[in-house]
């Protein structure tokens, strides 16, 4: 954490920390396939898996953070190294569209890396992953992926896992999202900006490992609630004094509510405890209310967020009230009610369902315990 001195926070200190150690690993596993003579038949894949939480990281331009429907939940960044990728393609980026399980298709088809079909009956249901192989490596010049679906409604999915009712996806430029969501009033959290001078570590709230060099600090929204230490921003609440607006505190709705920070057991309830503290800061108004904001005092069959990544990858222009665009947000809410309908049942892959699926999560330890790794909950161990 010596590296980073001038950040202020103790939270950013530990997190921009703990990256540079992956990027160390990284690079330790790439070392080692060359020491031993396997690099040039290697391709290393390196991807993550949602956006960053946003108690302890930033998702920048992106909206909101792990969670949330909005691109900060689900667009991330991956990169593929290896000596098999043509010269011509190597330092470059890709901007197509892909969906995680299409790592699936890129390594085992029988174009992909491995170069062989392991045949359609391989699971419970037919894939839905495409090879991107020849996108990636300039063979292809047409991205395979046209659409993502992110979260679907069906009788058997969502309402069946305690979720409360949201529906997203990708078709092409345009992003759909409807219904609600406890993530819905989540906006932009910047990048921490450097202090002037160093700050050393404990300052809030980090403390280090008795008789280690481990490093802890307290999440986001556990600073934001500590008086004095409350200076990280809030990304859920649109916060400060309007100027010209006689003291008028702009706070969204959702303070101290689902989303937002924990100030609800405050006296005069959240919305009370949001102001008061924004009124003490005399901090002002620096953005508007979050466009189309998902929460609950909104009735889930009028929500609807339309959004044109290609103009606006902020997510800060809602489209859905926009007459020019009632035929296409039409079209694209039927589109997304059709794949929910044609999702599969999830009984097939959890036998007891709900939010805490225990049939599953036995089966998985007791495999994981038997062979060193995380395999398909459908697992059987063969002699």
């Amino acid at each position: 954490m010596d590296r980073y001195a001038t950040t202020v926070l103790d939270t950013w200190k530990v997190q921009a920390a703990m990256t540079a150690e992956l990027d160390y690993g990284v690079g330790n596993i790439t070392a080692a396939l060359r020491a031993a003579g396997m690099w040039e038949d290697t391709v290393l894949l390196f991807m993550s898996d949602n956006g960053g939480p946003l108690d302890h990281s930033s998702n920048w331009p992106l909206r909101a953070g792990k969670g949330s429907e909005f691109e900060g939940g689900y667009r991330v960044t991956a990169f593929v190294a290896s000596p098999l990728l043509p010269p011509a393609v190597r330092g470059t980026n890709w901007s197509g569209m892909a969906h995680s399980a299409d790592w699936y298709a890129t390594v085992a088809s029988a174009d992909g890396i491995a170069g062989f079909d392991p045949g359609s009956d391989t699971g419970m249901v037919p894939a839905d992953a495409v090879n991107l192989w020849p996108a990636l490596t300039g063979a292809n010049a047409t991205a395979p992926r046209t659409e993502v679906i992110h979260a679907v409604q069906s009788p058997t999915f969502n309402k069946s896992l305690g979720d409360v009712g949201v529906a997203s996806a990708r078709f092409g430029r345009w992003k759909l999202i409807t219904g609600t969501s406890c993530e819905g009033n989540s906006v932009h959290q910047a990048w921490p900006a450097p202090g002037e001078q160093a700050v050393p570590f404990g300052q809030s709230g980090g403390q280090l490992e008795a008789g280690t060099d481990h490093a802890r600090a307290p999440l986001l929204k556990h600073v934001r609630s500590n008086g004095e230490r409350g200076v990280a921003p809030d990304p859920t609440c649109a916060h400060g004094i309007r100027s010209g607006g006689a003291g008028a505190v702009c706070c969204a709705t959702a303070c101290g509510g689902c989303g937002g920070p924990n100030c609800g057991g405050m006296p005069g309830g959240g919305k009370a405890c949001c102001e008061g503290k924004i009124k003490a800061s005399g901090v002002m108004c620096t953005e508007a209310p979050a466009p189309c904001v998902m929460n609950q005092t909104k009735p889930a069959k009028t929500t609807a967020c339309l959004y044109d990544l290609e103009a606006d990858l902020g997510e800060t222009t809602n489209l859905a009230d926009d007459p020019a665009h009632a035929a296409l947000l039409a079209e694209l809410m039927g589109k997304l009610a059709a794949r929910g309908a044609a999702a599969p049942d999830i009984a097939i892959a959890f036998a007891d369902v709900g939010r805490v699926n225990k049939t599953a999560s036995a089966t998985t330890c007791a495999q994981e315990e038997a062979t060193g790794y995380l395999e398909p909950i459908d697992w059987v161990q063969h002699p």
